[in-house]
């Protein structure tokens, strides 16, 4: 039953449509790649997707890994997922995430990428994000359903512990669990997958698509559904707007990369948004570049598994490991 219930939910897509995008400048960028803006071409854009505060703990995938991967790429800007302003003051200064906002890993890893490839970071999230949370009680609203779905799972499941209505909800957890295990272990080429991907995939769908409809046929759960629905809202209008914010933007370097940073969650429908603009091609990081070792620290499991385990230059080995022109990692 399990099984059937993935492959339906699969085969839903959430809705492709786009809103407007920011204005940034240029910055002197030697160290990236070195192809000419051409007005009118496709820009290369790798999204790549990272753990949040999970960097501090996955020595598969650190801020240094990150960077690195940034670094390797060589985009001529690096995107990031950040409103213009947070409570009045601009998120990016001198083209640098505005300090108050630090320590975050995917942050600390931008500003580091920036430093030392001289491009320019640009801010593609909604405007007012923050301060929209704040007003409508976002979190509060996640944290409630949440709770509420819970109660009404162990509900169920002394009730009528054979429902169809409850192997859905437990196909959300075990997807939210896989999900929970890959972030606390996994290393970037796994989270930038389209196996991880449709991880997620399912997890959204049936959180903000199947659960509102599926909990219709229970009167008391009036408060769930209402949370449910805008949570649905809430989400597909932020991707929305993020992603012609990236089109917006890709269109001022046409002919040239940029890197996305955005959370693991946001790359599945980003690329599904993206996927049909005639101004973007899209990438996997790994499909283009392994990373610049140079970012890498001594005790990052990740970039320094080659040392132990191969014994030969890690140029040599990632290049192989992310499908480059090097020797196959074996």
């Amino acid at each position: 039953m399990k099984r059937i219930l993935i492959l339906l939910l699969l085969s839903l897509v959430l809705p492709r449509v786009a809103l407007t995008g920011d204005d940034n400048t240029h910055l002197s960028n030697t160290n990236s790649d070195n192809r000419e803006d051409k007005p009118g071409a496709s820009t290369e854009v790798i999204i790549i997707g990272g753990l949040h505060e999970f960097h501090r703990g996955n020595t598969n995938y650190t801020t240094k890994t990150l960077t690195g991967i940034i670094v390797g790429l060589k985009p001529t800007a690096i995107l990031v997922e950040l409103p213009p302003t947070i409570g009045g003051k601009p998120t990016i200064k001198e083209h640098r995430v505005a300090s108050r906002l630090l320590p975050f890993p995917e942050l600390d890893a931008v500003n580091a990428a920036s430093e030392v490839l001289k491009v320019p970071l640009i801010c593609y999230d909604r405007p007012g994000r923050n301060e929209f949370y704040q007003e409508t009680h976002y979190f509060d609203r996640q944290k409630r359903a949440s709770e509420a779905l819970q109660v009404w799972q162990q509900t169920l499941t002394r009730t009528n512990p054979e429902s169809v209505d409850l192997q859905v909800a437990q196909v959300w957890s075990d997807a939210a669990g896989a999900q929970d295990w890959l972030i606390r272990r996994a290393d970037p080429r796994i989270i930038n997958s389209e196996g991880y991907d449709r991880i997620i995939r399912i997890k959204h769908n049936i959180w903000y698509r199947v659960m509102p409809k599926l909990l219709k046929k229970y009167p008391d759960q009036q408060q769930l559904i209402e949370d449910f629905e805008f949570a649905g809202k809430v989400w597909t209008e932020r991707n929305r707007i993020m992603a012609e914010n990236i089109s917006a933007i890709a269109k001022q370097f046409g002919g040239r990369r940029l890197a996305v940073i955005t959370g693991n969650e946001h790359r599945y429908i980003l690329r599904d948004l993206l996927a049909n603009q005639r101004e973007i091609v899209l990438k996997e990081f790994w499909e283009v570049s392994p990373p610049d070792f140079r970012m890498a620290d001594d005790n990052n499991v990740y970039l320094a598994r080659w040392v132990r385990e191969h014994g030969r230059p890690a140029d040599e080995y990632f290049l192989g490991l992310f499908g480059g022109q090097g020797k196959e990692a074996k």
